[in-house]
């Protein structure tokens, strides 16, 4: 299972404050919130068949690691910071937005 968010707590792994309109941008909140739902349907989404869980998002694999760790979760945070799987389904099945300077995925 594969799960898309745009962005946790930092946007391109640096301490840049999000743009002030961020909440009004849709599927751009709540992705900590997101990442914690799976955490914690993990064990019931394993019992359904999901023998694998990741979350996707194209900020950096460093970003990524640091959510692993803060949020505790039981699997892996993949980064597509390069766009090569984005770019290749990105016109069918992940939907991005841009602001500022990031290409974010929808949720």
């Amino acid at each position: 299972m594969v799960f898309l968010h745009p962005s946790v707590h930092e946007i391109g792994g640096e301490s840049t404050p999000l743009p002030s309109d961020w909440a009004s941008i849709p599927g751009a909140e709540g992705c900590a919130a997101q990442c914690c739902a799976f955490r914690e349907s993990a064990s019931d989404l394993r019992a359904a068949g999901a023998d694998h869980i990741f979350g996707l998002s194209l900020q950096p694999l460093v970003i990524q690691k640091d959510v692993v760790h803060a949020l505790k979760l039981p699997f892996a945070l993949v980064s597509d910071e390069q766009q090569l799987l984005t770019k290749k389904v990105a016109r069918v099945f992940v939907p991005s937005f841009s602001k500022c300077v990031y290409v974010l995925m929808h949720k």
